[in-house]
């Protein structure tokens, strides 16, 4: 019986050794106690993946609770925030409200995140302000201010683009609405925009942020950590170039087939160049007859980066060769037939260098069902994680 026991664990030791090459073996074996006392729980709405909560487990939180719509997300949530409960419906459905309410008490939340879809307010709809004001997106916060008022947990931290919190209703911007119901319930509340480039994220993203806290402490938030910005060279210079259609066998570095006569202009565009500046022919893009010269919705359609400052705000349209300010910065690598200088590297950036651009380890991992464009679409709505780090490491305690 004894050698029959043996027997059985030397298997199973060898199973997880192979299943879990880069983790400890006895928490693999055993499993790890993600619901352990010591850990701070937190509810997370309106997730975007997790990927904002990145850093929170190495700072002693865990997800007891998220709440995500969309069901992709919402289980790429559970598998990379193990222990959580999922609610996969909107917040402002009463039951799911009720449902996270009930959560958070059971398993004593004391942090909320707060981040709700800011499409109804963004700048890249092209809509009009009266328009985006009546979007429902917009005041979800209502909704998830409701569990707040029920849960009062010690910290809330919210995130959005800065015209969320300019939406006027009733003669109130939706900014004055947070602050005097997080008063009512007894909270000091700051609004602050910050530039994630100023901490850390090679990435120029300014939001504006709500903290919420009770106690008498100060939520304290440090000046810039890195007054002279991560630069796109600085932490995506290391990786090969690669062509459109070329795959380099590095995770998620690779690009999908493009057009070729718009790779010829950006071939013809210098690092930090416009294609408007470039020399004739390639100084004008067509649409797919050849014929009719595209207009430009927003700026800094086919510009590229530049090599030495932190890169543009990342898109949910990362993928496009339109995508505002989206085109690697390219090297210099010769000249074509007319004496014109050439660059490589003529696409927009490779999901791997997303990854890096917004903080995350170059080890992170997708799961394998996500599909390259809604890795894209995380990677462009997500806040910057380096930030909830941050705050989290600079939030008032007892």
């Amino acid at each position: 019986m004894k050698i029959k026991i043996e027997i059985l664990l030397d298997s199973l030791y060898e199973y997880y050794e192979k299943k879990n090459a880069d983790k400890d073996i006895v928490s693999a074996v055993v499993g790890n106690n993600d619901t352990k006392t010591d850990k701070i729980n937190y509810c997370s709405i309106g997730t975007c993946c997790g990927l904002f909560e990145y850093y929170l487990p190495e700072l002693g939180f865990q997800s007891a609770v998220s709440c995500e719509t969309d069901p992709l997300r919402a289980n790429f949530y559970t598998v990379s925030h193990t222990g959580t409960h999922m609610v996969q419906k909107s917040i402002a459905d009463p039951g799911a409200k009720a449902e996270i309410i009930d959560w958070c008490k059971k398993t004593d939340v004391q942090l909320m995140i707060i981040t709700l879809p800011c499409q109804g307010s963004s700048s890249l709809t092209g809509r009009r302000a009266k328009v985006k004001n009546a979007d429902p997106q917009n005041w979800l916060f209502m909704d998830a201010l409701d569990t707040v008022e029920a849960v009062l947990p010690k910290w809330v931290i919210g995130e959005n683009v800065v015209r969320y919190y300019k939406n006027v209703r009733e003669g109130k911007t939706s900014e004055q609405m947070m602050r005097e119901r997080l008063e009512k319930y007894g909270y000091t509340v700051i609004f602050i925009t910050l530039n994630a480039a100023d901490y850390g994220t090679a990435q120029e993203r300014e939001r504006r942020y709500m903290l919420a806290y009770r106690g008498d402490k100060e939520w304290r938030i440090p000046a810039p950590t890195t007054p002279k910005h991560l630069t796109i060279r600085d932490v995506i210079g290391h990786l090969p170039p690669v062509e459109s259609g070329q795959d380099s066998g590095i995770p998620y570095h690779r690009v999908n087939k493009l057009r070729s006569d718009w790779v010829e202009l950006i071939k013809h565009t210098p690092t930090g160049g416009d294609i408007k500046n470039n020399p004739a022919p390639f100084n004008i893009a067509y649409k797919k007859d050849g014929v009719t010269p595209i207009k430009y919705k927003f700026a800094g359609v086919f510009v590229r980066n530049e090599w030495d400052r932190a890169a543009h705000t990342i898109t949910t349209g990362s993928g496009s060769m339109m995508a505002q300010f989206g085109l690697h910065p390219g090297n210099l690598i010769g000249y074509d037939d007319a004496g014109y200088p050439l660059y490589d590297n003529a696409r927009p950036f490779t999901v791997a260098e997303l990854i890096l651009l917004t903080g995350l380890p170059e080890t992170f991992r997708f799961p394998d069902d996500m599909s390259e464009t809604q890795m894209r679409i995380a990677l462009g709505e997500q806040a910057c994680p380096l930030m909830l780090k941050m705050f989290i490491e600079n939030r008032p305690t007892d």
